[in-house]
């Protein structure tokens, strides 16, 4: 009984162990993303959105940063409109032609 006892321990404890180092490598990816994506949002010019806005093109703005790596290239019309409608709301939002609701807005109907 006290072998089965030490052997259930040192499984929990195992079992911590690849829990804590799963959860250390989830953070250090979130953090990798989060850093990419802030220095994306920065080249863009769009490093002081909002982040509702911020959150609302994030994908967007994923897609963008996967083109400038190289990872794919489209020529989708449909893409292509929707980065028009980015842009174009992002900017109205920056130069005080829209408030932040109506961009997010806009940008939520568009998806």
């Amino acid at each position: 009984m006290m072998m089965t006892t030490e052997n259930s321990v040192q499984e929990n404890q195992i079992r911590n162990l690849n829990q804590d180092q799963l959860i250390r490598q989830i953070f250090d990816e979130a953090r990798k993303d989060e850093q990419e994506m802030d220095q994306t949002f920065s080249l863009l010019g769009w490093k002081d959105l909002p982040l509702e806005l911020k959150l609302t093109i994030y994908s967007d703005v994923q897609g963008y940063l996967n083109e400038i790596e190289g990872n794919f290239s489209t020529a989708c019309a449909y893409v292509q409109t929707r980065r028009e409608r980015v842009d174009y709301w992002v900017s109205s939002f920056q130069d005080g032609i829209c408030t932040l609701k109506q961009a997010v807005d806009a940008l939520k109907m568009s998806v």
